[in-house]
């Protein structure tokens, strides 16, 4: 498997997959955030496969949109995209498997989930700090253009 890195102001990704097509797909999306983080916040795998429904155990709906019906138990989230995906969150490790063989249905999960997972903290840390800044990485050339003003 093929890795890339992100650090979302200290909020660290792993994505990982065989397919290339996807891995530049998240690439392109998030390269402002590419990099190592020191640690990581959310590890992400995709497996290019049709989903085996048949090994998931049996569950209630616990929620339901137009784009996906969702399944929870303790530990994991199941989110099935009406037989065309699979997104199996495991809590405990923050950990998502994409199923799918839609390689740009794999890329829409992986965005939303990337986006949803750090999300959080980063607003966390912005609650609990009001008036700083979340710079941990605004440093070096990237900053002073994204801080520069149009000529």
């Amino acid at each position: 498997m093929t890795l890339r890195q992100f650090d979302f102001y200290g909020v660290g990704v792993r994505v990982e997959s065989t397919e290339e097509e996807f891995l530049s797909a998240v690439e392109h999306d998030f390269s402002y955030f590419l990099g190592m983080a020191n640690r990581h916040f959310l590890s992400l795998t995709l497996t290019n496969t049709s989903p085996d429904y048949d090994r998931l155990p049996e569950l209630t709906c616990s929620f339901a949109t137009p784009r996906n019906i969702c399944f929870s138990d303790e530990r994991f989230t199941y989110i099935d995209y009406f037989g065309q995906g699979l997104n199996i969150y495991d809590r405990r490790l923050n950990h998502s498997k994409i199923i799918t063989d839609d390689l740009d249905l794999a890329h829409e999960i992986a965005y939303l989930t990337i986006l949803s997972a750090t999300s959080t903290p980063v607003a966390a840390f912005s609650a609990c700090h009001p008036g700083e800044p979340f710079t941990s990485r605004m440093t070096g050339p990237r900053s002073d253009s994204m801080m520069s003003t149009p000529a």
